[in-house]
């Protein structure tokens, strides 16, 4: 079995500009990298990078492959967790989506690889609209003051949408990839 990590050399498009960054990566923790935000664990800084869960954001990374590897039967593009709804693009096609955090993602790549510049693109939409939407189709679902109304509506890690102890900060990002 041949095995290719891609945790290098990923890019977050924001505010039209790319930063760079390396897997495993979150949106708010690159943003605060790159001094996009202010540190959100901070203070009241909370409030300030809240709404940036509201903007959908895209990274991407380009990579070569071995010849070795193409040679194989079956290659698959596996991801050890992505947070949390993403469409996942290769070399240019859909391959697949993703709404569930707490699961493993993999995907046929076989087809669309090719041994120079493949470029790998993870297109992550905003969970806090998507719970406001669901919130608006299937009613609120009473818990407590300190969430965001709709977290139990995506699988998710709860305590990013708030609770006594954490700040609301409903994250997107990704752990490592493998081919």
């Amino acid at each position: 079995m041949e095995r290719q990590e891609l945790a290098k050399n990923w890019k977050l498009l924001w505010n039209n500009e790319f930063l760079e960054t390396e897997a495993p990566f979150s949106m708010y923790g690159d943003l605060l990298k790159h001094h996009e935000i202010e540190d959100p664990y901070d203070r009241d800084n909370e409030k300030e990078a809240y709404p940036c869960s509201r903007e959908d954001c895209r990274y991407q990374t380009e990579f070569d492959v071995s010849g070795r590897l193409l040679s194989c039967r079956k290659i698959w593009l596996r991801f050890e967790g992505i947070d949390t709804l993403a469409d996942i693009y290769l070399n240019g096609v859909a391959i697949g989506n993703t709404y569930n955090m707490h699961r493993v993602w993999e995907f046929p790549a076989e087809k669309l690889l090719k041994q120079k510049g493949n470029l790998l693109e993870v297109q992550f939409h905003s969970p806090l609209r998507y719970m406001e939407e669901q919130v608006e189709k299937q009613g609120s679902i009473p818990c407590n003051g300190d969430t965001v109304d709709g977290f139990c509506y995506l699988r998710k890690a709860s305590y990013m949408s708030g609770w006594d102890w954490a700040p609301k900060l409903p994250d997107m990002g990704i752990s490592v990839r493998w081919l």
